[in-house]
């Protein structure tokens, strides 16, 4: 059986909002950016300490800075995004079913 294109287009599109809306967090955002900060301030001592030290800072090494901290922030970023949907996906799946009998409900203290 084939899925219609518009169906599949429209839960790729769907996915991307979901994505695009737990990326844009603040808490995910503020958790990725000193992650970066931390993880990409040791990488960057490890592979371009010895020049900081030396003060010999060359501008064909910017570039590769800027991936050191930025591969941290995407990396970051990534596991709280699935960690969000995995909670959410888990909390959707685990909610009752709706009760129809009133005899079903628990008996409510007064």
């Amino acid at each position: 059986m084939r899925i219609p294109s518009t169906t599949l287009r429209g839960r790729l599109l769907n996915n991307l909002r979901v994505i695009a809306a737990y990326c844009t967090e603040r808490d995910t955002l503020l958790r990725s950016i000193k992650t970066a900060l931390v993880v990409g301030t040791v990488l960057a001592l490890i592979n371009h300490g010895e020049d900081l030290l030396a003060r010999q800072f060359s501008w064909h090494w910017v570039a590769p800075m800027l991936l050191t901290y930025f591969v941290p922030f995407i990396v970051a970023t990534y596991g709280q995004v699935q960690g969000k949907r995995q909670r959410d996906l888990s909390q959707t799946e685990e909610q009752p079913a709706p009760t129809l009998y009133a005899e079903e409900l628990p008996a409510q203290e007064l």
